[in-house]
């Protein structure tokens, strides 16, 4: 594929403003100071999906495939850490 070539990838999901999902999407669509709503997609579904991808299509070699998984998960480690530190200061927040 040439530098030039780009994928069109156009997701469409409209669940109730009130649900799970709707909170999520209205979460995401919001532009903020810490993401743009492209990294707020992008990031976690590279980290679930990246080495999947790879391996599947693309030649890459099984070395930069397990790269790229170690690097899926390092990703996922450090997100699991941010949460339990929100977790702690809510709990914190609660006992106050």
């Amino acid at each position: 594929m040439s530098t030039s070539e780009q994928v069109n990838f156009v997701f469409r999901h409209q669940p109730k403003k009130t649900s799970k999902y709707g909170v999520l999407l209205t979460y995401i669509n919001t532009d903020g100071a810490d993401m743009t709503r492209s990294e707020r997609m992008l990031h976690p579904v590279a980290a679930f999906w990246l080495p999947f991808a790879y391996q599947y299509c693309t030649n890459a070699s099984e070395q930069e495939i397990q790269q790229l998984a170690r690097g899926a998960v390092y990703q996922l480690k450090l997100h699991i850490q941010y949460l339990y530190e929100i977790e702690k200061r809510m709990l914190q927040i609660v006992k106050e």
